[in-house]
């Protein structure tokens, strides 16, 4: 039961890292083609 929880704790907290990561890029890509 605890290893279940455990693992959906970890998908959780993979897919919020992906997301932070393309929230990230987007804002990156957002600020380049303000500076050009």
């Amino acid at each position: 039961m605890e290893k279940k929880g455990n693992y959906k704790l970890r998908a959780f907290g993979l897919a919020l890292g992906v997301l932070e990561v393309s929230v990230v890029r987007a804002l990156v890509i957002k600020c380049v083609d303000l500076i050009k």
